[in-house]
């Protein structure tokens, strides 16, 4: 796949604005098992990273490590 498709892949995912057509990208995830391999892995990487990691709270205040 080339750089620039997998960008235009990566836009879609993310929802800009300059992100192709979805008639184009439908078309594009049908033909190409890495297209669709790429938007998967797109995908959970956004959704892993909006999710975030646990937060850990201490009971003492940032002073206390200053």
């Amino acid at each position: 796949m080339k750089d620039e498709t997998a960008m235009r892949l990566q836009a879609w995912v993310d929802g800009h604005a300059s992100a192709p057509p979805p008639a184009e990208v439908a078309a594009l995830l049908e033909r190409d098992p890495e297209a669709r391999a790429l938007a998967a892995e797109l995908r959970m990487t956004r959704d892993a990273l909006r999710e975030g990691g646990p937060v850990h709270t201490v009971p003492e205040t940032r002073a206390f490590y200053w």
